[in-house]
């Protein structure tokens, strides 16, 4: 009905989305880790013994893969900012962040 006028997204808006959305996974993957290995390792009889090396783990786990995939994320983000956004002079619409993160793990090795 009314037109919408396609605003790009500056440097530090996607910045923040990156890192963000890389630090929700690592949280994720950490947490899906920790249940695992809770639950593996859980020594106790009762259920609040079992409950408790649960939340160990996730708590154990999950900020550890956080902050890993926020890392690679911000290194990859700004490495792309670097590399990508400030030498190119055509805008690509298909070179978007799942290339980006690959090609910053490349640089990262």
């Amino acid at each position: 009905m009314f037109p919408v006028e396609a605003r790009q997204r500056s440097w530090n808006e996607k910045w923040f989305d990156r890192v963000g959305t890389s630090y929700l996974t690592g949280v994720a993957a950490g947490a899906v880790w920790g249940v695992y290995d809770g639950l593996r390792n859980a020594e106790g009889t009762s259920l609040r013994l079992r409950g408790n090396s649960l939340l160990n783990g996730l708590t154990r786990r999950g900020p550890y893969m956080g902050n890993t995939f926020a890392i690679l994320g911000e290194c990859t983000v700004i490495k792309y900012i670097i590399i990508v956004e400030h030498f190119r002079w055509v805008k690509f619409s298909s070179f978007q962040a799942l290339p980006t993160h690959f090609f910053g793990l490349c640089l990262s090795t």
